[in-house]
């Protein structure tokens, strides 16, 4: 049993590091990358009890060790471009240090806290506004309205779901942290395939 998992694990953390060959293996992509903590722990625990029930198995410890790595590359990587992010970011927006924002605060000194994975972020409540109405749709958004008085730049934030699926409720969690770090936000909806062909969503987060 524990081979099998532990291999299946394995197989699962290869889509970390290589192309999803299949839509379906990149939604399962997608998933292992973004909860990739969760497999890596699941992982570890299949790693222990397969030591301590006395069926240990060497290839399955060997595969479940490569496994545990390539959950947790996602977190190191994170680790590593959270180092030099302040930086990359003064210099790709360079041409905006003339630009003065009042109330100006940041959240946390680091962009990347291992710790902070673990931690709730707390909810901002929003407004339900239309944005466009066509003759056949009326597009909506949800305004975050930021927690920073003063005059506060504003994020538009597209859902995914690959023009097909998805609504702007899906990342409540990042519109509220963007509204705690001082950001107006706006999560909006879009036409969807295949009712609407293009250019009809490109026209509505254009």
């Amino acid at each position: 049993f524990h081979l099998i998992v532990l291999t299946l694990f394995f197989l699962t953390a290869l889509l970390i590091v290589f192309k999803a060959p299949t839509s379906e293996l990149w939604l399962l992509a997608v998933i292992t990358s973004e909860y990739s903590m969760i497999f890596a722990g699941l992982t570890s625990l299949l790693l222990l009890t397969n030591f301590y029930a006395g069926s240990f198995s060497l290839v399955g410890t060997i595969l479940g060790l490569i496994a545990l790595v390539l959950f947790l590359l996602p977190i190191i990587n994170a680790y590593f471009i959270g180092q030099k992010l302040p930086s990359d970011l003064e210099k790709a927006f360079q041409q905006m240090k003339h630009v003065t924002i009042k109330n100006d605060q940041k959240l946390i000194n680091r962009p990347f806290n291992i710790f902070k994975l673990l931690q709730t972020i707390p909810k901002v409540s929003f407004r339900t506004l239309t944005y466009v109405t066509y003759d056949d749709a009326t597009l909506t958004l949800d305004f975050y309205g930021s927690v920073v008085t003063g005059k506060r730049p504003c994020v538009i934030v597209t859902h995914g779901g690959s023009w097909t699926s998805g609504n702007n409720k899906q990342v409540p969690e990042l519109n509220s942290h963007l509204a705690q770090a001082g950001y107006h936000c706006a999560a909006i909806n879009y036409r969807l395939a295949p009712r609407w062909k293009c250019h009809s969503p490109i026209e509505d987060t254009a």
